[in-house]
């Protein structure tokens, strides 16, 4: 005789687009493991009017926030195959005897680096959706305990007898930053490298899955959100709309409403669960009210074969109470996140390449003993992913602060000096090439066969650094027509496209996703152009001609003048 559940599980999940984004890169996922059925913002038409109410089978249940990125098209694509694939995968492995054995957490963690590969690969495979990526922050409820896998900065808090705690750790720089005590929390809030992540789906071949579980209770809440939400209130703002909320669906929209109120200026994607029944237990007091680190199982495969996993499509795509939308209309973003997508990915390359940079202007030494010693292992070879999490031991605290010593220090020389301090060697091989293509002759169209394909494709890139940079140029130069908020709001992204030029000579992404990335960088400064300087006249411009030349009477900008977005 099946034996009746004994966990109710009340939840409710909403999504905006926010007060400036032109798309939603956001996306939630819900689905009953046993069942199979599922609500996701793809079908949010469809969605229950007051929230689902669960009785959670013996497979469990999973719940999930994700935020893309990328630009265009390429955020909700990156978003939308997170929670696809994640949920596909659960299924699969749970209907698959040599998967079925794992432990929960661990099917849930193969699922999400599965995720990974396959954005990872579209976004190499395809243009327009290079450099796309996707946090992802999941709650799998399997018997009485919860398991909180993260990638990236949304994030789950636990609301536990009128209390409040954030139960995953943003993987981002600012939140490294916070733990070294280089800057406080209340800093973190307006820091200008605060949407910088260290992770994210897609981003690399590889990611690292933090996993932490935590025992249930009658009563709990989890309140899982993208930053749209984070971003704008604390969490004792959070516990006391949900508390002074009619229900879980009304506290929902009020936590969105006052992120609008705020700005709005991200997508907002907020998911709460309740959780009730004879299969908690009541709360103890002297519990601790924190998650417990789990490490990825050694023997887990690093690659999955998937024509061994269980796909019958009647349980893939099931006809359930949530149906899939059919037609559903995409809206491209105008606008790409200055996340680890187009500021400096730290990686053990960038930090051996940032030790020898610095060795060479100040003479300090804060390379390893390998690094110095020419006939040892060079760091920058190393696989070990640069931030396994420090709980399971694969970090000192040694190693922590070097890290955000160089990372400090590279975002320093970039701020300060720019292009006027004294020229790296690499910036010195870069310039000598730079030096060398203007001497040269003009390519020769009509016969393309002198050329290789290595040096088209390098040209072409130079030709998209040099378009960025006379774009950022021309804008900064007009920073002054603006208003002070208007100013506060634009700079910043100005600096964030210049760095980006910046970091393209330390990674190793071949030229043509660094092309496909100046395309979305340029596709961004036209709209921030349109948006804020259309029809404001560049402060040169109103003062005395010098050459005593009439000024002209021709648009600052005449090829964005004649743009087909009359929205705009």
């Amino acid at each position: 005789m099946t034996k009746e559940p004994k966990i109710k599980v009340s939840l409710y999940a909403q999504t905006h687009i926010g007060m400036v984004r032109h798309g939603n890169e956001d996306n939630f996922l819900v689905v009953d493991l046993s069942t199979a059925e599922t609500w996701t913002a793809e079908n949010s038409a469809d969605s229950p009017t007051d929230g689902l109410q669960l009785l959670q089978g013996e497979k469990g249940v999973l719940i999930a926030v994700t935020d893309g990125m990328g630009g265009a098209l390429a955020g909700e694509v990156a978003s939308q195959m997170a929670v696809n694939t994640v949920r596909d995968r659960m299924l699969q492995f749970q209907a698959t005897p040599s998967f079925s054995q794992l432990a929960f957490h661990e099917r849930l963690r193969l699922s999400i680096e599965q995720a990974n590969v396959f954005i990872n690969v579209e976004s190499q495979n395809n243009v327009e959706y290079t450099g796309m990526g996707a946090t992802f922050t999941a709650a799998g409820l399997d018997g009485d305990t919860v398991y909180l896998a993260q990638v990236g900065d949304s994030r789950c808090y636990l609301l536990r007898e009128n209390k409040i705690a954030q139960m995953t750790k943003d993987q981002s720089l600012v939140s490294q930053l916070v733990e070294a005590g280089h800057i406080t929390e209340e800093e973190a809030e307006s820091h200008t490298y605060k949407n910088v992540i260290l992770q994210a789906l897609g981003a690399q071949p590889r990611v690292n899955v933090i996993v932490d579980k935590v025992r249930l209770r009658k009563n709990d809440i989890l309140l899982l959100c993208s930053d749209g939400l984070s971003g704008k209130m604390k969490g004792k703002e959070m516990l006391d709309i949900v508390n002074n909320s009619s229900d879980i669906k009304a506290a929902c929209s009020s936590l969105i409403n006052l992120a609008n109120e705020r700005g709005g200026e991200d997508n907002i994607t907020v998911l709460i669960a309740k959780f009730d029944g004879e299969g908690l237990s009541e709360v103890d007091s002297a519990e601790a009210f924190k998650g417990e680190f789990i490490p990825r199982d050694p023997t887990l495969p690093d690659e999955i074969d998937s024509s061994q996993l269980f796909s019958d499509d009647s349980v893939l795509k099931p006809d359930g109470y949530l149906p899939k939308k059919k037609g559903v209309d995409v809206v491209e973003t105008q606008e790409v996140q200055a996340t680890m997508l187009n500021l400096p990915a730290i990686t053990p390359q960038m930090i051996a390449a940032a030790q020898q940079q610095m060795a060479t202007e100040t003479g300090a030494s804060i390379a390893s003993d390998s690094t110095r010693d020419p006939a040892s292992p060079s760091t920058s070879n190393s696989k070990t992913p640069m931030f396994e999490d420090r709980r399971a031991g694969n970090s000192s605290a040694v190693w922590v602060l070097i890290i955000v010593f160089v990372t400090i220090s590279i975002l320093l020389v970039w701020y300060k000096f720019g292009r006027s301090s004294a020229q790296t060697p690499m910036n010195q091989q870069q310039q000598q090439e730079q030096n060398r293509t203007s001497a040269s002759p003009p390519p020769s169209t009509s016969d393309p066969s002198t050329k290789t394909p290595e040096e088209i494709a390098a040209a072409k890139l130079q030709e998209k650094r040099d378009e960025v940079k006379a774009k950022l140029d021309d804008l900064t130069s007009r920073l002054d027509v603006l208003s002070p908020k208007e100013k506060d709001e634009v700079s910043p992204k100005l600096q964030n496209y210049r760095l980006t030029l910046e970091k393209q000579l330390l990674e190793s992404s071949n030229q043509e996703q660094l092309v496909g990335e100046c395309d979305a960088i340029l596709e961004d400064l036209a709209n921030i152009d349109r948006k804020f300087f259309e029809g404001k006249l560049k402060p040169k411009e109103t003062s005395p001609n010098r050459n005593n030349k009439k000024p002209s009477s021709e648009p600052s900008n005449p090829e964005i003048k004649d743009t087909k977005n009359p929205e705009n």
